[in-house]
Parts: structure tokens; sequence; C-alpha cells
């Protein structure tokens, strides 16, 4: 009877830890659709819904959460950074007077985010407490920004991706030549920093310890001509990234792209889709996901093998008291 029990015990403690460690999907994200009105909407990977939760100005781009799981975006059109917040559905205006806001990056802290601007052709830093916005890096901006897992901040600046002093704002290293660079997304699975190329339709891996080698191509995500732009790191193995394929928008919305292998699916259809907010690390949503917003950012689900497992976990438990507690009796 005791070995009956001490096998059964191990059994499932192994079959539990199994099941713990498996790592589930992001079932729930939210993005920007730039459009005149534009749109912020919650995108269902599990259902492939994609559902508005917030008509804006002109063309919103980049969106991220507070340390509150407010949503901070930026308005292309009216050159403004706003906060939307999912459990009021509240929107205010944080700070106005930017020249073509695109990409943000919450800092570490939370207290502030960089603006790239792309019109004014550089980053600002805005207090989020306060509105107040002052330079921080005048040459050059526009493109994907963020920072990796231990606090080094890397930008796409025209014809370059560069890591600056997140201080000082100084040049740290640069990769070589000149290329066109938009998204850009740090993943803590691989260690890679992934660019996406906008008009080229290409996604590229860069090693954040050695820009100077330069990036490789993971994938073509659409043909040339269409664009692809925002990306994030799903922790997972996996980057999400919005694409736009103009004149056949049924090409168009959110793809699923393996950070490894360049294997790609669409997962969801969303017309116009131009940026994904953070699912990993700094601007992601806090623990929890969004409180009163209906759905995490975020939200784990059980997958397929999980399920199995769950199940079978049980069914061995069952098994096991069965079998001591038929010895007991013997």
């Amino acid at each position: 009877m005791a070995v009956h029990s001490v096998v059964c015990a191990r059994l499932i403690g192994t079959l539990l830890l199994a099941l713990i460690s498996t790592g589930g999907q992001a079932a729930t994200v939210f993005g920007s659709i730039f459009t005149d009105p534009g749109k912020l909407v919650r995108i269902d990977t599990t259902s492939h819904t994609v559902t508005p939760i917030l008509t804006t100005g002109s063309d919103p781009d980049s969106l991220i959460f507070d340390t509150s799981g407010r949503l901070i975006y930026t308005v292309f059109g009216a050159n403004q950074v706003r906060r939307f917040d999912p459990a009021t559905s509240s929107d205010t205006l944080i700070s106005g007077g930017f020249s073509g806001p695109l990409d943000l990056a919450l800092e570490p802290g939370g207290q502030t985010v960089l603006v790239s601007n792309n019109t004014g052709v550089r980053i600002d830093r805005l207090n989020l407490s306060t509105g107040v916005t002052t330079p921080f890096f005048t040459n050059g901006g526009g493109g994907g920004i963020t920072y990796d897992t231990s606090g080094r901040l890397f930008a796409v600046i025209p014809g370059l991706l560069v890591q600056l002093d997140p201080v000082t704002a100084a040049v740290l290293q640069t990769t070589p030549g000149v290329i066109t660079l938009d998204g850009l997304a740090f993943d803590p699975v691989t260690g890679s920093l992934y660019a996406t190329d906008g008009e080229g339709g290409h996604i590229f891996r860069f090693n954040p310890n050695n820009l100077a080698a330069g990036g490789q191509l993971l994938a073509t995500l659409i043909p040339s001509g269409g664009f692809v732009d925002g990306l994030e790191a799903d922790g997972a193995g996996n980057l999400l990234v919005a694409a736009r394929v103009l004149g056949n928008e049924a090409m168009s919305g959110l793809f699923q792209v393996n950070d490894v292998t360049g294997a790609f699916t669409q997962i969801a259809f969303a017309p116009l889709l131009d940026d994904i907010a953070p699912l990993k690390g700094l601007g992601a949503p806090p623990p929890g996901g969004v409180v009163g917003g209906g759905t995490a950012a975020v939200t784990p689900v059980p997958t397929l093998a999980q399920t199995s497992l769950a199940g079978l976990v049980l069914l061995i438990l069952a098994v096991g008291l069965w079998r001591v507690r038929r010895g007991g009796r013997a």
C-alpha cells in the first residue's frame, strides 16, 4: 500500500510539473487601425474575431500598456499621445505638440515613455504623470524603439538600427551600411531583436550584442508593396506581426511567425492593422491583465496538449487511488 502511494505521488508530481511548464498561447492582443478616423481594437486569436474598443483621431499608430493596465497610444495625424482606460472607457490627452509620433517604448520604472517622431525625425521623452516632454535623441527617429530585458535601449532611425545610452542618448553600436527598417521588438526567448522593413514585407533577426554583424532574413511575410509594421514577441517562441496588403486586404491582419524557422500563418483578418501592444517585457500589460477590460491583453489559454495532459493526470490519480484502496483490502 505504501509503495503504491509513493509511485502514484511521484507520477502525479512529474505530470503536474510538465503541465505547469507547458506554456499557453496568447489569446487576446490589442492593435491599432491606421485610418482617419482610426480605431483601437481587441483581437481574439482563438476565435479570430476583431472588436473595436475605441474610435480615435487620425491614424493611431503605436500602443503600449502603462503599469496600471491603461493603453498609451500615439495619434500620428493629431501629433498626440493619449491614454485609454479599458476599465472606464475614458480617453484622455497626455500631451500634444509632437511631430508625426509613431512608436512608443515604456521605460524602466514605468513613469516615462520614449516617443519616436517621424516627420520631426527625433525621439522625445514624455513624463506620463505631468505630460512634460523633453528632447532625448535629436539625430533621428520615426521607427521602432524598444528596451531589452537587461535595460539596453535600441531604436530604428533612418538607415540604421542603433543601441542608445538611455541616459545620454549616445550611440553605442549600429548596423553597417544603410537598411530601411520600421517596427522593432526584443524576444526574450531567443535573445534576439526582430525588425520589419515596412513596404519590403520582410522580418529580420539581429544579434543585440553585435549589431555590426547586420541582420538575417527571417521571413518574407507578404508581397512587396504591402506594409509590415508592428511586431511583438509572445514569450512562447513566436512573433505576432501586423501586416496590411494594399489592394488585397483579405491578406491583411495579424500573423503568427515562428521566431526560429520563420514559418507563419494569418491568425486574424484585420484590414489596415498597423501595430500591436507588447506582449512581453516593458509596455506589456501588468500581471492580471487589463483591469475591468473584459479580457486581458495576454490571456493564457490551455493548448490541446495541456488539456490532454490534465486529463491524463486525473486518470492516473484515479487509477492510483483505486489500486491503493484495493491493496489495502488484500
